[in-house]
């Protein structure tokens, strides 16, 4: 694998949500400081992505390979069913003030 630990560094790189730019914000050789700080920049709510990546030497080639992706979740749609659960809920409401409005009472 890697031929010296020295040799291996981890980056912290960005993808912004409105153009999808990226940008690398972190390097180091700690791998716990490149992973809380890659948890603290999706975190922050200003990245689509964010990528730890470690970056070493093997039989003289050089490895840049994705060690962890942070997505942020995907906004999701109340379901149709919630919708409807609601509308029935409110029409039951309505219903029931108009019955005590016009009989005076129950």
């Amino acid at each position: 694998m890697a031929e010296n630990q020295d040799d291996i560094e981890y980056s912290v790189v960005t993808h912004d949500i409105d153009d999808g730019s990226t940008e690398k914000v972190l390097v180091t050789r700690n791998m716990e400081q490149a992973m809380k700080r890659g948890q603290d920049e999706i975190d922050s709510g200003d990245f689509r992505k964010v990528e730890v990546k470690k970056k070493y030497s093997d039989q003289g080639r050089v490895l840049d390979i994705p060690l962890k992706v942070f997505e942020r979740e995907k906004d999701k749609p109340l379901p149709l069913f919630v919708f409807i659960l609601a509308a029935l809920l409110c029409g039951g409401a309505a219903f029931a003030v108009t019955m005590f409005v016009v009989k005076g009472g129950f």
